[in-house]
């Protein structure tokens, strides 16, 4: 007899979503857009139909010469960071690549020593070996000459 209610497949189990890494900038896209806009309002009131407004509000001239002052240097300490940024990473990079040439300069040591440490120990000259027979053994008793 035929099962009226076969039981359902189970559905392979979904695959794990993989994290978006977004790389993140030098700034924040927040402060990078109050920049933009100062500047903006800066251009706008500068042209005539706003000034006569501003000057209805006591904003003269001087305090929108000190406006742009103002923003000119946020704007060039904003270069200067991601340029000093930039320079850290390439330190960072070229002080990596001298490690790596250390790192391989001292492996080839440590593999001549281990060379000579061998070729001496076929050559038979003694080498040290450690008998431990008790844990609690004297560190001078430990070595001895074969």
């Amino acid at each position: 007899m035929v099962d009226p209610n076969p039981p359902t497949p189970v559905p392979p189990p979904a695959p794990e979503p993989v994290p978006h890494r977004q790389s993140r900038g030098y700034f924040d896209q927040a402060q990078l857009a109050d920049l933009a806009a100062g500047e903006e309002i800066l251009r706008d009131a500068l042209k005539e139909p706003h000034q006569t407004r501003l000057a209805t509000r006591d904003i003269d001239a001087a305090y929108l010469d000190g406006l742009d002052q103002f923003l000119g240097e946020a704007r060039s300490k904003t270069t200067e960071t991601s340029q000093d940024i930039d320079q850290r990473r390439a330190a960072a990079l070229n002080a990596a690549g001298a490690e790596r040439e250390l790192i391989k300069h001292l492996q080839g040591i440590q593999s001549a020593a281990k060379q000579k440490h061998r070729m001496l120990g076929e050559a038979g000259t003694p080498r040290p070996t450690c008998r431990w027979t008790v844990p609690s053994m004297a560190k001078q008793d430990c070595f001895s000459y074969e």
